[in-house]
């Protein structure tokens, strides 16, 4: 198998996962960045010892529904493993 072919199908490969991965990364940092922003506002609502009980309770449920969404954005950001065809033994066959 000539070397320059495998050269340029391991180029293809890692071009593709590279765009797997950032679009995903991408996306996820963006939707972290606004979590943490909306989170920001709640606790500064949540430390008001005004706001009234119905209010307080939109907030508490906020709060959570905020660290449910920060925990599922770190997940998106896990590594993962991408299943792709081997470009050296596409050909070893």
């Amino acid at each position: 198998m000539n070397a320059e072919i495998i050269i340029e199908r391991l180029q293809q490969k890692d071009a593709l996962l590279f765009h797997l991965s950032d679009t995903l990364d991408v996306k996820a940092s963006i939707w972290l960045v606004v979590i943490t922003f909306l989170a920001t506002q709640t606790a500064g609502f949540l430390s008001d010892a005004l706001l009234p009980g119905a209010l307080r309770y939109a907030q508490i449920g906020s709060a959570l529904s905020l660290a449910a969404a920060g925990a599922l954005a770190l997940v998106v950001l896990w590594p993962r493993n991408y299943y792709h065809e081997n470009p050296i033994a596409r050909d070893a066959s």
